[in-house]
């Protein structure tokens, strides 16, 4: 068994309550195919945001994309609107529109 297969179970067993969601590079999905072939790349355990027209994996990916849609005040310093990001991570976690999960990067 290879190691990524491993990694899989492995966190599959330890996260029993956690969805797997593939993560599909978008070289490997085209043309008129009804099914496409990709290898994976990596398995980890992360959170994921699914906004309207596409999804963010990572925590400081996420915090990045919240700074970057915040309305604050201009005068604030950077930690601070760290600190306010954060704070919207936590109430979109509770709310479950971000979530943890297990994902399977799939390249070509």
């Amino acid at each position: 068994m290879n190691e990524q297969i491993e990694e899989l179970i492995r966190l599959s067993k330890e996260n029993p309550h956690l969805e797997i969601k593939p993560a599909v590079h978008h070289e490997v999905v085209g043309e008129d195919w009804g099914n496409w072939l990709g290898n994976i790349n990596k398995i980890e355990k992360d959170f994921i945001y699914i906004l309207d027209d596409r999804w963010i994996a990572g925590y400081d990916d996420i915090i990045e994309n919240i700074i970057e849609h915040l309305d604050c005040d201009e005068n604030l310093e950077y930690n601070e609107i760290e600190e306010i990001a954060r704070k919207e991570f936590e109430e979109k976690l509770k709310s479950e529109k971000i979530k943890e999960a297990i994902i399977i990067y799939i390249i070509v």
